[in-house]
Parts: C-alpha cells; structure tokens; sequence
C-alpha cells in the first residue's frame, strides 16, 4: 500500500505536467498544487501512520495531499470554466472538491470517534482519486 501511495504521487504530478498545456493561462500554480498533493501522498507513503516514528511526518503529507488536492479540484474546476471547455466537469470537479474539504475538517473535528473519523478522512482522499479517472475518461472521450 505505502508503495502504491508512492507510485500515485510520482503518477499524479507527472500526470499534471503533462497535462498542463491543457490550462495554459495558470500552468505554474496549477502544477505547483498538483506538486503539493502529490509530495504530500509520497510523504504518506514513506512515513506510514502505523509507525509512531513517522506520525508526524504522515499528518504533514496527509494535510498536504487532503487539502492540496481538494483546492486543486476546486480551481481546476475555475480555470476549466473560464476556458470554456465543459460546464459537467467543472461542477463535478467543485463538487468533489467542496466534498472532500468538508470531509476533511469533519474528520479533525471528531478525531476522539476514531472509526469515524477514518471514514471522513479516506472520503476526503477519495474525492481526488474519483476525479483522476473521471479526467481520464473525459480526455480519453475527447480523444476519440
């Protein structure tokens, strides 16, 4: 698992820059919080929870990846409207990303309900992962 958490950051921010031609009036700051959700999953993944050596180290990737990743959504959903390319996919990508937002500060809100609060925690990170096939398909659409 910490390797897959490994491989889908390096993925995620390579994935981004290759893509970015795509969003050529915000290139930089959309690559920079790709970067940053993308370092945070690989921090993850080298600094598993389970290990109280590396919990702080985990929690820092973590926020950097929830919270990175989910106001990436948001704005890439900004830039693709005013780019005019697909109102759909702008809504879902605000819509997964206010989500996960919320989801997010749920799961530090009720962080003494530990079963709980790992259930917000992993539907904060699902929100990007649900997005990145969902890009996938929509540019695999335009393609074809």
């Amino acid at each position: 698992m910490n390797t897959g958490f490994v491989l889908y950051g390096i993925l995620f921010i390579l994935a981004i820059y290759l893509l970015k031609g795509l969003f050529t009036k915000h290139n930089n700051f959309i690559f920079s919080l790709a970067s940053i959700e993308g370092l945070g999953i690989i921090l993850v993944g080298f600094f598993p929870g389970y290990q109280w050596w590396g919990a702080v180290f985990h929690g820092i990737g973590a926020t950097m990846a929830i919270v990175g990743g989910n106001v990436f959504l948001i704005l890439i959903g900004k830039f693709i409207a005013q780019q005019a390319r697909s109102k759909k996919f702008t809504y879902f990508s605000y819509l997964l990303g206010a989500i996960g937002l919320l989801s997010f500060i749920i799961c530090l809100l009720i962080t003494s309900m530990t079963e709980y609060a790992a259930t917000f925690e992993r539907l904060s990170v699902y929100t990007i992962m649900l997005w990145d096939f969902v890009l996938a398909g929509y540019l695999i659409r335009k393609i074809s």
